[in-house]
């Protein structure tokens, strides 16, 4: 990133499966200066796994967002994610970097299908290895549909705003995470698991000794489960996720064992007691999905274990979670949280400051 630009402030923005975080902050001197932060919500069916399905709703609300908070800024780094971007881990010889583009391009041919045409590729070389005495690059590639990258960028610029980068979870993780931890022996020794718990899906990102070297994505029925708390508790989508970040993890679970014990019939439970049983079996098939993840990653190599898990998120902010974590997979689980390096002003009003992670990885990436 240009040093004018960082002193000048840039937008950033995160979109999500039911909210769109923005962050207005410029560099100063080794910290950011977190100028604004909030978030929009939308309606469920205005935005699905990375696809605007409302396009004039979207302007709307951002143009009126914007407005509301005297944000003139033109520039914006925009960060999203969705099962739709094929991501992969391929070898390829070494070759000079004038070259590895159209070797990649050839291994995508022969084993994805996907028409290259229709699909923006990038990639990152992971690392330089020998085998059986031959050169090989490691890299992870990414590839989104052009269309959707497309309607992001129109969309941004009937708003007013100039696009300046689109780029996803997973690079936008690692950016935060390698500036936020930079200096330190956690990276550099430890592998580390990163999961973020949005909406629709669970992401996980794992850096091992400070290289990425893992990315996979859970979708979850989180739209279901909104839903469903809406209509059992009679209040509004909007107040859902305030209400259940109310409950402690633990008590919910033991509320649940208590509730399954009992051996009723569902039909039988009254509102409350279906939230309870319906969100704590929710959270397990989370644990399990993850553990699951955990398992493949390790069975790999005799040397792979995960040492530290670090959440974030909307979700991360349940009352209880990462301690309920920690019981349930054995490893140490925090809440990933800035390490004294960015500066909020007064006017700062949301502190849950894990949801926006994204949004401050996509302006650090650029």
């Amino acid at each position: 990133m240009q040093k004018n630009s960082r002193k000048k402030g840039v937008l950033a923005m995160d979109f999500g499966s039911h909210s769109l975080k923005l962050v207005v902050c410029q560099q100063n001197n080794q910290k950011i200066k977190v100028l604004q932060m909030f978030s929009i919500d939308f309606e469920p069916d205005f935005y699905e796994n990375g696809h605007i399905k409302a396009f004039d709703e979207m302007k709307t609300l951002i143009v009126d967002n914007l407005k509301k908070h005297k944000i003139k800024l033109k520039n914006v780094v925009v960060s999203m994610e969705s099962t739709d971007i094929i991501k992969r881990e391929i070898t390829i010889p070494h070759v000079a970097q004038e070259d590895q583009m159209d070797l990649i391009n050839y291994e995508v041919n022969q084993y994805l299908p996907i028409d290259l045409e229709t699909y923006i590729l990038q990639y990152k070389i992971l690392r330089a290895f020998e085998e059986d005495e031959r050169a090989f690059l490691e890299v992870k590639l990414g590839a989104m549909p052009k269309e959707m990258a497309k309607k992001h960028y129109d969309l941004l610029t009937q708003c007013g705003l100039l696009p300046q980068v689109l780029d996803i979870h997973s690079h936008t993780i690692e950016a935060f995470v390698k500036w936020n931890f930079e200096g330190m022996d956690v990276l550099e020794k430890n592998t580390i698991a990163f999961i973020d718990f949005g909406y629709s899906m669970i992401s996980i990102n794992l850096i091992e000794k400070g290289s990425f070297v893992f990315n996979r994505i859970i979708s979850i029925n989180g739209r279901e489960i909104m839903q469903m708390v809406s209509e059992k508790l009679e209040i509004p989508q909007s107040e859902v996720n305030k209400k259940l970040e109310e409950i402690n993890i633990f008590e919910l679970q033991d509320a649940r064992r208590q509730l399954l014990a009992q051996n009723r019939a569902t039909e039988e439970y009254r509102p409350l007691e279906l939230v309870v049983d319906q969100f704590g079996a929710y959270l397990e098939d989370w644990l399990e999905e993850l553990s699951k993840v955990f398992k493949y990653y390790t069975s790999r190599s005799i040397e792979n274990s995960i040492d530290q898990i670090y959440i974030y998120g909307g979700n991360s902010n349940l009352e209880g979670l990462s301690d309920y974590m920690q019981q349930k997979l054995e490893s140490n689980v925090q809440i990933l949280r800035p390490l004294n390096k960015i500066e909020f002003t007064p006017k700062i009003t949301d502190h849950r400051f894990q949801k926006y992670i994204h949004a401050f990885g996509s302006y650090l990436s650029r």
